[in-house]
């Protein structure tokens, strides 16, 4: 795989971010937090809560509740609009500009910008600071990656899998196989469609970025409509 397509890889990721309203360090008082997710169970972050507890005395209950994926982003909105949301949530990172003006950057005195940046990857420094201000931490970073059939390469004599999006498509055309009513016994290539895949999004965004589109700009205006739009639209 070339640097250029782990570079990209890094970029378009799926990521889960949480935010949270910093706490002082006075220990006279018990917070209890509430949790919301929906793709994890709460035995996910029994270890983390404990943790967190012990270096934090004053904290109380940390109660986890998961969600339905359906209704997620609605029943988050709504319930921050009644004034009882949780304290902590976790949603995708592209979720973020719909709630930005719902949440409070983190507080210089637990991370600062200058922090924040030796420590996350630079996707999150894009996503989550906005005018010198963090608005989010990631949790997990989730790649793309293509997997491929060794002993279908092999046969057709292909010594490697594609580096690049050419290579790729004459792979494809090797390992397809059609009968002799021109129906396909074997594709050469199972990327789905919008509507099979749940990370069809990611895939169109991976062929935009690599085509030298960033689809949005800094005024946050789509910009699909040009030359290399139409180019990643079309593959």
């Amino acid at each position: 795989m070339s640097r250029k397509i782990k570079i990209i890889i890094a970029i378009l990721i799926t990521s889960s971010i949480f935010f949270i309203s910093g706490c002082g360090k006075n220990t006279n008082y018990r917070v209890d937090l509430v949790i919301w997710g929906v793709f994890d169970d709460s035995d996910s972050f029994r270890e983390i809560i404990k943790n967190f507890r012990e270096i934090n005395p004053h904290i109380g209950d940390i109660d986890y509740k998961k969600l339905t994926e359906q209704n997620y982003k609605q029943d988050l909105i709504g319930a921050m609009a009644a004034g009882n949301g949780p304290d902590i949530f976790l949603i995708h990172n592209d979720w973020l500009p719909s709630f930005k003006n719902k949440i409070e950057p983190i507080s210089n005195n637990i991370l600062g910008e200058q922090e924040f940046r030796q420590n996350f990857v630079d996707v999150a420094i894009d996503d989550f600071i906005s005018e010198g201000q963090i608005y989010a931490l990631p949790l997990s970073v989730d790649s793309l990656a293509l997997y491929y059939n060794k002993d279908l390469f092999n046969a057709e004599g292909i010594a490697s899998p594609p580096d690049t999006w050419e290579k790729f498509d004459e792979a494809v055309k090797k390992l397809t196989k059609i009968d002799q009513y021109n129906n396909p016994t074997l594709s050469g290539a199972a990327m789905g469609t919008a509507y099979n895949i749940n990370r069809s999004t990611d895939i169109l965004g991976l062929r935009m970025f690599q085509n030298g589109n960033q689809m949005i700009n800094d005024k946050g205006r789509v910009t699909l409509n040009n030359d290399q739009g139409r180019v990643a639209m079309g593959y």
